[in-house]
């Protein structure tokens, strides 16, 4: 491109599309709000149940007939909802992730996301100016430490994480071949729902699970050695790289020279490509110290903690599969 039309791009005004597609990522966040509302009040499972006026809706979630008339059209526009009648719903199939009773459900997300975390995205432009969380900055204390003593808050954080790992799970398992294993360690595997995914496949493996591994200081105690596999599930993203530079150099002095190291989170592309995980790093930022990689630099942190990365299988997930080796 030439300098004359470089300047013609640049001096020229934005075209009618392009304003109206940054105006509807302006106003995102009213989209995001009126879905949490929306699932607060559980209109997918009552319209799924046959409640389908505005007005009977409305009497059962004890709310204002025309304002639930007025969210219902507006979340139409996006999909969720059509409108049958002058004051009559129906589910679309993107509005049954709304429901609280499917498999699949994206009900809690909608609200886990929009509570604590829509807050602290307002301060999303204090932490891209310093290295503490926005969470932090704005609640005065860290994510980790608010769940525990807000239980509300953590049930629901749990309960959307779980919807989230039964999908992540299915899609581990499918990729992950652990035939030639005899016992697996599952760090930071909470209540084992992904443990008994694999024992389920293979029922001669063994397994251990450590929960809390943000307690790095007591990892090196408590990490059992001498496992064929040891496995993170959407751990590592939590973390600065020394942090988890040192939860993998905990877990190389464990393994054997002979065993395998399973790592499952998002790996980003290179340049513009979409990719849920460019999202979910600002997540990352709003809320914890930790941050989403490429595969370039979960070869540099595995390097650094004594692996060597041998391969990166795209799960069906939004979340790939890394195997790495002791170097």
């Amino acid at each position: 491109m030439s300098a004359l039309a470089v300047d013609d791009v640049r001096q020229s005004p934005p075209t009618p599309a392009d304003a109206a597609r940054v105006l509807g990522l302006i106003g995102g966040y009213q989209v995001s709000q009126a879905i949490y509302a929306a699932a607060e009040l559980k209109l997918a499972d009552l319209i799924a149940a046959g409640v389908v006026s505005s007005d009977e809706l409305a009497e059962h979630a004890a709310a204002v007939p025309d304002r639930v008339h007025r969210l219902l059209r507006s979340l139409a526009c996006h999909g969720l909802f059509t409108q049958t009648g002058p004051r009559t719903w129906e589910l679309t199939p993107a509005g049954h992730t709304l429901r609280s009773d499917v498999p699949g459900s994206l009900h809690a997300m909608a609200v886990m996301w929009n509570e604590e975390h829509y807050d602290a995205f307002r301060s999303l432009v204090d932490a891209v100016r310093s290295e503490r969380p926005a969470f932090d900055q704005r609640f005065g204390t860290d994510w980790w430490t608010y769940l525990g003593e807000h239980p509300e808050s953590s049930a629901k954080f749990n309960a959307a994480m779980g919807s989230i790992g039964k999908k992540v799970h299915a899609a581990a398992v499918a990729a992950a071949d652990l035939s030639r294993e005899r016992h697996l360690v599952d760090v930071g595997g909470g209540a084992g729902g992904l443990t008994a995914a694999f024992l389920a496949r293979y029922p001669e493996l063994r397994a251990t699970i450590l929960d809390l591994p943000h307690v790095l200081p007591g990892a090196e105690e408590m990490l059992p050695a001498g496992g064929d596999a040891y496995l993170l599930s959407m751990i590592i993203h939590d973390w600065t790289d020394e942090q988890a530079g040192r939860l993998l150099q905990t877990i190389r002095r464990a393994i054997p020279d002979t065993g395998r190291l399973l790592i499952i989170d998002a790996v980003l592309p290179p340049g513009d490509e979409p990719h849920f995980g460019k999202l979910l790093d600002l997540t990352m930022m709003a809320m914890l110290t930790g941050r989403e990689r490429s595969q370039a630099e979960f070869a540099a942190l595995l390097d650094g903690a004594g692996f060597r990365l041998v391969e990166v299988s795209q799960m069906a997930a939004p979340t790939s599969l890394i195997e790495a080796r002791p170097a």
